[in-house]
């Protein structure tokens, strides 16, 4: 995972990239069309064709984007916070330093992207599959990631802050690192040894377990 260069996609050629899109100015308005979907705030394209689009810095918050195709493209610090991407696709993608602040993934398949410092507070994870990801340092404060796969994920340094984990698939999955305080792990998958390097606080273990030994320490009576 370390040969994402500044993170962005370098593997799309710009042939390839310029193959998948249709472009055009809307109405003369200059807001930018990828297959017929607008990119802007707002917009309604569930389903959408969006594989390989290069639009980092794109605002798509609040949008429809349920079962968009948006694998193998260029996300980088494009705004979804608030949008339904249910069944939506960025496997391969990069979307590092994205926001997805309560945004709604339900169901998302997100193979292999790269979100290093993404924002996904209080975002909706519900059985979506993060196999292999990269999430250094993302932040899923609050997030409901309860029955998602983050098999084989690069979780390094990744804030689950308060985070519902429950039932998640962690195996193989790199957490050195990671934030958990007040996390709910209930009934995860997590390899022995796997939160050995994490910051455990009022955390709920696997096994139901309640696990304190982060805490800071309680002033002592003077």
């Amino acid at each position: 995972m370390e040969g994402n260069s500044r993170w962005r996609i370098g593997r799309l050629t710009a042939a390839g990239a310029m193959a998948a899109l249709v472009l055009t100015a809307c109405g003369g308005s200059g807001v930018l069309e990828i297959n017929g979907c607008a990119i802007q705030p707002g917009t309604v394209c569930p389903d959408a064709d969006l594989a390989g689009s290069q639009i980092p810095g794109s605002d798509l918050s609040t949008s429809d984007l349920a079962g968009a195709v948006l694998t193998e493209s260029d996300l980088y610090r494009v705004n979804f916070s608030g949008s339904v991407l249910t069944g939506a696709d960025f496997s391969g993608s990069d979307v590092s330093e994205a926001g997805f602040q309560l945004a709604d993934l339900t169901g998302a398949t997100m193979l292999a992207t790269v979100a290093r410092l993404s924002v996904f507070n209080s975002a909706t994870f519900v059985d979506a599959d993060l196999s292999g990801g990269d999430f250094v340092s993302a932040d899923f404060y609050g997030a409901n990631l309860s029955g998602a796969t983050l098999a084989t994920a690069d979780l390094r340094s990744a804030v689950f802050s308060e985070a519902n984990l429950t039932g998640a698939d962690l195996t193989g999955a790199d957490l050195t690192g990671a934030l958990l305080n007040e996390a709910d792990l209930t009934g995860a998958k997590v390899d022995p040894g796997a939160l050995d390097a994490v910051l455990l606080c009022a955390t709920i273990m696997p096994d139901g377990s309640k696990n304190d030994t982060g805490c800071p320490p309680l002033p002592t009576a003077q």
